[in-house]
């Protein structure tokens, strides 16, 4: 869904994950690969969305989204949010 919406053209988008690649990832995750394995997700797609869109503003939180990370977020600064799972 991430990767869809920097090719579509969106011009900012925070990555929210707290979770680093790992081997079993790679069958299933785009940003899975062995050369990521160990890594946080968030910065790895990061880093993938601003070779796709250089002018993309991609900030990566490594972190979770749960009721003690949620103050860390400004809602009324989106203008949608996706939550999805591998």
């Amino acid at each position: 869904v991430a990767e869809a919406l920097i090719r579509s053209g969106v011009g900012r988008l925070d990555a929210v994950d707290g979770d680093t690649v790992a081997d079993s990832n790679i069958n299933r995750q785009i940003v899975a690969l062995t050369s990521t394995i160990g890594r946080y997700k968030a910065e790895v797609f990061s880093e993938r969305a601003k070779d796709i869109n250089p002018e993309a503003e991609v900030t990566a939180y490594n972190l979770f989204f749960n009721a003690d990370t949620a103050q860390k977020f400004d809602f009324s600064a989106y203008d949608y949010v996706v939550d999805a799972v591998d």
